[in-house]
């Protein structure tokens, strides 16, 4: 209860403008944007671009939010779509429908607890940015297919390939990451 009651003022007092409530709401939910942008983007640089644009419009638009205990969920939601607005403005990968692949089930090489989230973030970074995207709406945001499809204008079964895709991939790595480790630590 203490918490709504807190952000219901937070909420009100960021609307009317109070620096010192836009301030406390950054640092609320800095860290957590910034992952997220980070996660999308190729580049630091371009991280902190998503991450200043959200906050921007997260700042413009608060005094919309009608149910200030959906703050986080109603932020999350800008700053994934500015993430995907930034990725469709600077680049041109296409969304190649291949709902006809056949999906296989992927292996579980039983090694992704053991990774350092350095170690998982920059394997995700190197994705394609179709993989990425979908690995992170599907994966780590908690979008379905459906959802994804809707906000990135492609089939469903392009979703579900590109998370395929992308897990393969980020298997791949996870095997080739572990060799090395292991090819290190006996040396």
């Amino acid at each position: 209860m203490a918490r709504e009651v807190f952000l219901k003022k937070l909420v009100k007092d960021c609307s009317k403008g109070s620096s010192d409530a836009r301030r406390e709401l950054y640092e609320l939910y800095a860290s957590r944007f910034m992952g997220l942008c980070y996660r999308y983007a190729k580049s630091v640089d371009d991280a902190e671009d998503i991450f200043q644009d959200g906050f921007i419009k997260v700042f413009e638009n608060l005094h919309t939010l009608k149910n200030p205990d959906a703050l986080e969920a109603w932020m999350k939601r800008i700053f994934v779509n500015e993430a995907l607005k930034f990725i469709g403005r600077n680049n041109t990968f296409m969304m190649v429908d291949y709902s006809y692949a056949e999906m296989r089930p992927i292996e579980d090489f039983g090694v992704i607890d053991k990774l350092a989230i350095e170690d998982m973030t920059a394997i995700i970074r190197r994705l394609p940015d179709k993989m990425r995207i979908a690995f992170n709406m599907y994966a780590i945001e908690g979008y379905s297919h459906a959802e994804i499809a809707e906000s990135l204008n492609i089939s469903v079964g392009t979703s579900k390939s590109n998370l395929h895709d992308a897990r393969v991939y980020i298997q791949k790595e996870i095997a080739k990451l572990n060799i090395i480790k292991c090819a290190t630590a006996h040396e």
